[in-house]
């Protein structure tokens, strides 16, 4: 498993420097992150991405939307590229379920309450888009090519909104192409399950707290991200 990163306020960042690559080689530690959004990165936290593990690029794969309501710090010397892999029409996140409500994850409650019963169809037709969408595929390939550049001698971050659905897919074709072993692929993936477990209690904590929805059961997964 991909070693995670002891920060204050992203639970789901980690290193996935160790895991074992083609030609029994293995991958640098400090150079590849994957991340959450870093909107709740402590200034600690910035400071041991930028000291300890030499960050001078951050790849947002968020919708301009995302961007605008849960915008990501401005960190001296680091490169943020925006490179999102879905459209507001294929995330179902827009402008209007985005709002200005102020409420502790209104954004989401919001969202989640539009799409009522069909959450499983929603992650389905999200998943076949990360799969098949021309976008999709043109983005990730964006992706794997900003990390070849050669003038980036620093560590790369890419994140999403949880770090789990489009980083990872991101970060399982990735690991593909460097030869990791598929149960170990498989494994980081899973991952973010366990370490956003606390995040989703809390997360269906608040919106079963302010819509009385008994939907919002403890099975209940993490948003988009």
């Amino acid at each position: 498993m991909a070693v995670r990163i002891a920060l204050e306020g992203l639970p789901n960042t980690r290193d996935l420097g160790g895991y074992p690559a083609d030609g029994g080689r293995k991958i640098k530690k400090k150079r590849l992150i994957r991340s959450g959004a870093l909107i709740k990165a402590t200034p600690g936290d910035l400071d041991v991405l930028v000291t300890e593990y030499g960050l001078r690029r951050v790849i947002d794969f968020r919708t301009e939307t995302e961007r605008l309501q849960r915008p990501d710090p401005e960190i001296p010397g680091v490169i943020n590229i925006h490179n999102p892999i879905l459209n507001e029409a294929q995330t179902g996140i827009t402008r209007e379920t985005f709002g200005k409500d102020p409420r502790p994850y209104a954004s989401l409650i919001n969202h989640a309450t539009e799409l009522g019963d069909h959450a499983a169809e929603y992650m389905e037709t999200l998943y076949e888009s990360l799969a098949v969408s021309a976008d999709a595929a043109a983005h990730y390939g964006a992706f794997l090519s900003l990390l070849l550049d050669e003038d980036n001698n620093g560590s790369v971050l890419w994140h999403c909104s949880a770090g789990k659905d489009r980083v990872g897919l991101g970060t399982a074709l990735l690991l593909s192409v460097l030869g990791v072993p598929r149960e170990l692929i498989l494994e980081d993936f899973a991952a973010s399950g366990i370490f956003l477990a606390g995040e989703t209690a809390r997360m269906v904590a608040v919106a079963r707290e302010q819509t009385s929805d008994e939907r919002f059961s403890g099975t209940w997964s993490s948003s988009t991200a």
